[in-house]
């Protein structure tokens, strides 16, 4: 179960991340670019994301850790309000 936390949480702050490319007409293929998206316009979403890419990776490996499954779902909420706030949409509505 906490694999599948981290999994989804860190899948959907890329997904934020490429709705906002998206805005300004870009695709974006792979991981790293993602990344590096996130590096050029919201700094600390990007640290967020590759935390949340260790902890995806971490829980997969290492097995259960609920802790690890709530700092995931954490840093996602986090992550999505500032992408939000940066692009002007409420993921705060879909949390909870």
């Amino acid at each position: 179960m906490e694999l599948v936390v981290a999994k989804t949480a860190f899948k959907a702050v890329e997904q934020a991340i490429e709705m906002h490319a998206a805005l300004e007409g870009l695709h974006m293929r792979g991981h790293l670019e993602r990344i590096d998206f996130a590096y050029e316009r919201y700094l600390e979403v990007a640290r967020m994301l590759r935390r949340l890419r260790r902890n995806y990776g971490d829980l997969g490996y290492d097995g259960i850790n609920g802790e690890r499954a709530k700092e995931s779902i954490n840093l996602m909420k986090n992550a999505l309000r500032i992408i939000g706030e940066v692009i002007d949409f409420d993921f705060e509505k879909w949390f909870d």
